[in-house]
């Protein structure tokens, strides 16, 4: 027998024999664990029990006995509704909880459970049953099994019939997680172990109900009590409690016999979190951390290797392994977990699960200090958008360990086991098919190049989000992006390139990712919703507390400005990269934000790296370009929240320069700002008959225009382009990089308005040394007339004249004439 078959041969049948000394009133178990229903007195949580069972089984003494711990010889055929008082308490200093508990015993109990069963929203819904049998006449024993069990199972779980290819009829299939599960009291143990005539039948008894647990599977336990002696009449009760406060549907599928897969994501979760050398592995060292912080104590080692010895000898049929290099898999990580479960130890997990932030139904609830983190930063949340060092270094440590073929890039199979642990669909964020999850009222959405080929219908809008990962996709050839070196990076920065597919594979959703590509993604879906990111990225594992080491690189977000035939996404391509022609553009009717990577020199950046790290070479700039339609450049948001405005004109089009010259106008006056012209190209190649009727006139007046507005406010000229003949992708991304974080006049007047603060503070210190002046001379006024004035002046001279030779030795200071 298998050691799984062994656990669950312990959890089909377990046998009190003493009585507990805690009562239902003393157990500590957290209100958010209780049914999610709210009573309306104080909004407290409550649970129900209800009390089954045939007549004459004892169930009205054993509700007795237990409210009034004393057994009674009469007692009322049926208890009246019995409510107990609010226990209060702690769990594991989560907080406080209060629950009220009602017990429910019946008469007619087929009829009370048909009408709650089948009440849609019944006033006082049944969280627990206690299912009572007479110890002394086993045919009410019988009845649990041909009546009441399935009676149970009708009410909660009609059966769905569904053909099978073995039969012409069907086979009744219950969906075991909606019933309420169920405790089975063997009552009047007194009666029975005084009587020799059921001998034969208690023998038969462990495997009569361990038959039973089998069949029914919403079966939790089987407690043998005695109202009459009040032996194990607590833990009837008790139990009854803790299925609720801990409850197996979320956790264990009945039905599949196994974890749910929202039980495994976040244990899996839980396991990375704890795996502090990030192999996916967890060492000895590890595993008792994990131990220590959740139980305060210390596991033996022996423990450990009876784990490993265990799990070594109970492989899993498919390619999964346990433990590897003496050290526990996630796969043996969960096995331990589900031994809890088998064991029946459902406090276990729940309080790891509960610690961690998790709910009844497995959501990870994530903290206000994730969404709204305290800084110092002054100014709103958008001040925060950028990834912090800790952020960024832990993307490096997923990146590193999940690189399976560590070749420095991440597959698509890389790629889906690290967002296996976060809610479907497990996708990364910046995936289309979550826009409508993640960038819902945003200013802009994604857009990304890649998706555009390998998927014929991408979505076009937040509101028309498509949910079909599979829908016509391409097979990628290698991928070709820019390295992390700048030796390295070809002149323009390009997206994987794609060969069409004869046949679409189910699969691909998601193009090889290099670290400065996995980095890069990750600042532009920051730059999108700050607070959505960090909850993605604390759903991932991501602890801001961790320790961050320096980082050579930041991020800059860049908004392009132009009207729509300025040639503005033309130009974005170019820089971007795409795998089709640039001058392929489509006309999109909301802002679009792509993303890219640059080597600038450290040198030449503002408020970057420490003058003793300037020597080191380039500073890796993640650039997020948010291209900003003409119908959308209106409102208040278009114009702010980056750190440069790039406003693109045709150098042919008066109206294109005009455009950009009115929305300049909406900048704040401390943005940085870059002109820059398009199609350079037909300037000097102007047809003859054009310079006849001054239209060549017209484009140079354009370019003068340009140039002079940008002498007058002392900005960089503008820089010509012409996607046509080509865009050195990198010399350009260098320029705008420098514009925005560099030594580059971006903003208006910056060396005057310099110049006049300088000469402010000279003003200030002179005025400051004046008033001082003339302080004294008023003190000396007051005190002309007498003999202090002349020591109090000796005494001012002698702090500013002190001094001190070379070697040390008090200089004299002259006297006061």
């Amino acid at each position: 027998v298998c050691a799984r078959h062994l656990f669950e041969l312990q959890r089909f049948h377990s046998l009190s024999t003493q009585p507990r000394s805690c009562s239902l009133h003393r157990n500590a178990c957290p209100m958010s664990i209780i049914s999610k229903r709210k009573k309306g007195d104080g909004g407290r949580g409550s649970i129900t029990i209800l009390v089954l069972g045939d007549e004459g089984t004892g169930k009205s003494s054993l509700v007795s006995t237990f409210v009034s711990r004393h057994f009674s010889e009469r007692v009322p055929g049926v208890m009246t509704r019995v409510r107990l008082p609010i226990a209060s308490g702690s769990s594991q200093g989560r907080g406080g909880w209060s629950y009220v508990t009602t017990i429910v015993d019946t008469q007619n109990g087929d009829a009370t459970l048909a009408a709650v069963a089948s009440s849609a929203a019944p006033s006082e819904p049944v969280d627990a049953i206690v299912l009572v049998y007479d110890l002394d006449r086993p045919s009410t024993f019988q009845r649990l099994e041909s009546h009441w069990l399935p009676l149970i199972e009708r009410c909660y779980s009609p059966p769905a019939v569904t053909e099978t290819c073995n039969s012409i009829g069907g086979s009744e299939i219950y969906d075991y997680n909606k019933i309420p599960p169920v405790i089975i009291a063997g009552n009047k143990l007194d009666l029975s172990s005084a009587s020799p005539a059921h001998e034969d039948a208690r023998l038969d008894d462990r495997q009569q109900i361990v038959a039973l647990m089998g069949r029914f599977k919403f079966v939790r336990q089987c407690i043998k009590t005695s109202a009459k002696t009040l032996l194990n009449v607590n833990d009837i009760f008790d139990k009854a409690q803790q299925v609720v406060f801990y409850p197996m549907g979320p956790l264990f599928d009945l039905t599949e016999a196994r974890m749910t897969d929202n039980c495994c994501k976040a244990f899996t979760r839980i396991f990375r979190m704890f795996d502090e050398d990030k192999d996916g592995l967890l060492n000895d060292l590890e595993l008792s951390t994990f131990q220590n912080h959740f139980f305060k104590k210390a596991i033996h080692a022996n423990k450990l290797t009876g784990w490993k010895k265990v799990l070594s000898k109970n492989q899993p049929d498919n390619d999964e392994v346990y433990i590897q290099d003496d050290k526990f898999t996630v796969a043996g990580f969960l096995a331990i977990i589900e031994m809890f479960m088998l064991k029946e130890f459902f406090d276990v997990p729940w309080r790891v699960l509960r610690h961690f932030g998790y709910d009844d139904d497995l959501n990870l609830q994530v903290p206000d200090w994730v969404v709204s983190p305290s800084s110092k930063i002054k100014g709103s949340d958008e001040s925060q958008w950028s990834l912090s060092a800790s952020a960024v270094d832990f993307l490096d440590s997923l990146f590193t360990q999940f690189d399976s073929n560590n070749d420095g890039e991440l597959t698509e199979d890389d790629i889906k086991r690290i967002f296996s642990i976060v809610p479907n669909p497990s996708l990364p964020p910046w995936h289309p098919t979550r826009t409508k999850d993640m960038f819902e009222g945003c200013f802009s959405v994604p857009c990304l190049d890649w998706y555009k080929t390998l998927f014929l219908s991408p979505p076009s809008s937040i509101g028309s989000v498509s949910s079909d990962e599979h829908a016509g996709v391409t097979i990628l050839s290698p991928h070709d992006t820019s390295g992390a070196s700048p030796d390295d990076m070809p002149d323009s920065v390009s997206s994987p390139s794609m060969t069409p597919a004869s046949t679409p594979p189910e699969s691909l959703i998601h193009p090889p990712l290099k670290f400065v590509d996995w980095s890069t993604y990750w600042f532009m879906v920051s730059s999108i919703n700050p607070a959505k990111t960090r909850m993605e990225l604390y759903r991932l594992g991501y602890d801001s507390k961790m320790d961050a080491k320096s980082s050579l690189s930041r991020a800059i977000r860049i908004k392009i400005f132009g009207s729509s035939q300025s040639g503005k996404t033309a130009l974005l391509n170019a820089l971007v990269g795409t795998n089709k022609d640039p001058l392929d553009t489509e006309e999109s009717g909301h802002p679009e934000t792509r993303c890219t990577h640059v080597y600038a020199p450290s040198a030449r950046l503002v408020n970057g790296c420490s003058k003793t790290e300037k020597n080191l070479g380039d500073e890796l700039i993640h650039m997020i370009f948010t291209e900003v339609p003409e119908v959308a450049s209106t409102g208040s948001e278009a114009v702010a929240n980056c750190e440069l405005a790039m406003l693109v004109f045709d150098c042919n089009d008066e109206q294109s320069y005009e455009y950009v010259h009115a929305l300049e106008e909406r900048l704040s006056e401390d943005m940085p700002r870059v002109f820059i012209g398009t199609k350079k190209d037909t300037i000097c190649a102007a047809p003859k008959s054009d310079e006849e009727d001054g239209s060549s006139t017209g484009r140079r007046s354009v370019l003068v225009a340009a140039q002079i507005h940008c002498e007058e406010l002392d900005l960089e000229l503008p820089t010509l382009t012409s996607v046509a003949s080509g865009v050195e992708a990198e010399k350009y991304l260098k320029y705008i990089a420098l514009c925005a974080i560099g030594d580059l006049r971006s903003k208006p007047n910056a060396a005057q308005k310099r110049r006049e603060a300088r000469w402010r503070r000279n003003m200030l210190w002179l005025s400051g040394g004046g008033i001082s002046l003339v302080g004294v001379a008023a003190v000396g006024y007051f005190l002309r007339g007498e003999k202090r004035f002349e020591s109090i002046l000796r005494s001012f001279k002698n702090f500013f004249s002190r001094g001190e030779s070379s070697n040390g030795v008090a200089l004299p200071v002259g006297r006061i004439p």
